[in-house]
């Protein structure tokens, strides 16, 4: 009989687990900031928006594997083993961010927050309408958090350039600074409400 190393094992498998769900970040680029929930048993989780309305998600499994031959074993060292768990988490993270933005389509359409430019080419007026549909948070010296894009190459330079052609706007300016003012007003309701409920 062959002697099994449970507690070999054990710490293999938490060192794995660790490497897979860092490379698993790595590869999730922008996504890999959004804040994580564990839910509990269940067959199902609800979103509660800021606007008071409640939609249903059903949970959705993901997973993938690795193949590593037994005639690999042998030869394989620590390197190797990285290589195919980063392997392992790229196709995960690709599979987890297709999901992510098909059911991020999804929400927007439900509650009609989406901008369609409809064929034209994106204007400042189609960037301040998003502006105004995207619930914003503030830090506690009353600072926006950080708009995170992604976008297509192509559409990423269009927005880019707005941007750039906006700063040197006076009235533009002015116009996105109404848009943070109201958009920290409706903040500051947030968490009131937030700290009443806690």
């Amino acid at each position: 009989m062959l002697p099994d190393y449970l507690k070999t094992k054990e710490k293999l498998n938490i060192m794995i687990d660790f490497n897979l769900k860092q490379a698993i970040l790595l590869h999730l680029g922008p996504l890999a900031n959004i804040r994580e929930t564990i839910n509990f048993e269940g067959s199902k989780t609800v979103m509660n928006r800021d606007d008071g309305s409640v939609s249903e998600m059903n949970p959705h499994e993901m997973k993938t594997e690795i193949e590593i031959k037994l005639e690999e074993m042998e030869s394989m060292n620590h390197e190797m083993v990285l290589d195919r768990i980063n392997t392992m988490a790229e196709k995960m993270a690709e599979k987890q961010a297709k999901f992510f933005y098909k059911r991020i389509g999804e929400f927007a359409e439900e509650v009609g927050n989406v901008v369609s430019a409809e064929g034209e080419t994106i204007s400042i007026d189609h960037f301040f309408e998003v502006l105004e549909k995207v619930s914003r948070d503030f830090d506690s010296t009353g600072r926006p958090d950080e708009i995170v894009v992604t976008a297509s190459p192509e559409l990423f330079q269009s927005i880019a350039k707005i941007i750039e052609e906006a700063k040197s706007d006076p009235e533009i300016q002015q116009r996105f600074d109404a848009i943070m003012e109201q958009k920290r007003k409706e903040w500051r309701v947030r968490e009131s409400n937030r700290k009443l409920v806690g």
